[in-house]
């Protein structure tokens, strides 16, 4: 029985890339009935506390896995947080302004934008996560850069997002249920790139958006329609109907 879900956002909920930036009244419409339900409804994405669009913050989820797991959190409780060696975070930063690319530092209370000013980094000890936008660069190159923190390619294909390698979507998600007493075979996600894949191979329903590459999809229980046609909800109100 399914008792929790995990919804990825860009490219699941919203695509800020085309212009949809909020969740939807059909979706927000669908989730109500679902929390009546019983179900706990739980974000799991790579943007962090800061990134949140105003209409996922006012819905109020039961629960997030932010910066890809590197910040969890139970309604208003953080349960987990997972930041950057202190060193390794000022090397990798280094060589992004040596790069001359611009980053984003995702922090516990908000995000720093790079403009060349690295003498900042002292005062920014805890760092969840790093993004880099590469326009016209190869992505390879940029994830030896990061080296030897894991690294995301989003399907952007502007941005390359690091972590600590034992961070994932997955093992937030797994802190979490922890934390609630509730177990991950009792549960559904949604989401379209490869930072969800770790998330479907543990869940106990998987569904791909039809926005996702191939790669997504074929790892998937199921494929529901694509973010632009409220896929998520459309695909919820017709399993728990």
């Amino acid at each position: 029985m399914i008792r929790t879900i995990f919804f990825d956002l860009d490219g699941t909920l919203i695509d800020c890339m085309k212009g949809w930036s909020s969740l939807s009244g059909y979706t927000l419409e669908v989730f109500a009935k679902l929390r009546r339900r019983g179900l706990r409804l739980i974000v799991a994405t790579g943007r962090s506390a800061s990134m949140l669009p105003p209409s996922v913050r006012d819905f109020g989820f039961d629960g997030y896995v932010l910066a890809n797991g590197a910040s969890v959190w139970a309604g208003k409780k953080e349960v987990s947080r997972h930041v950057l060696p202190e060193e390794l975070a000022g090397g990798l930063v280094g060589r992004l302004e040596r790069e001359n690319l611009e980053y984003a530092l995702q922090l516990p209370g908000g995000t720093y934008l790079s403009e060349n000013r690295q003498g900042i980094l002292p005062y920014l000890a805890e760092i969840l996560k790093i993004e880099a936008y590469v326009p016209g660069r190869a992505r390879e190159d940029i994830v030896r850069l990061f080296h030897p923190l894991a690294c995301d390619c989003p399907p952007d294909g502007h941005t390359v997002e690091a972590a600590p390698a034992q961070v994932t979507k997955a093992s937030g998600a797994r802190e979490l249920l922890a934390f609630l007493g509730a177990s991950m075979k009792e549960t559904m996600c949604f989401g379209d790139a490869q930072n969800d894949l770790e998330l479907f191979a543990g869940a106990g329903w998987a569904v791909a958006m039809e926005n996702a590459c191939a790669q997504v999809q074929e790892q998937a229980e199921a494929v529901c329609k694509s973010v632009k046609e409220d896929g998520v909800a459309r695909y919820l109100e017709k399993y728990f109907a």
